[in-house]
């Protein structure tokens, strides 16, 4: 799989920490995306 996912998220946040934590440790890669409010409306909404 060369498929990166996305992981959305706050740097602060606890459970965006779980994920990437988890991501990290199976070696799956991602991209990290700070939700800002443009992101939650454009991205997050519509999925």
């Amino acid at each position: 799989m060369t498929d990166k996912h996305i992981l959305y998220g706050t740097e602060f946040s606890l459970y965006s920490g779980k994920a990437r934590s988890y991501l990290r440790h199976k070696r799956i890669p991602f991209d990290e995306v700070l939700s800002s409010l443009s992101v939650y409306r454009e991205t997050i909404i519509l999925a």
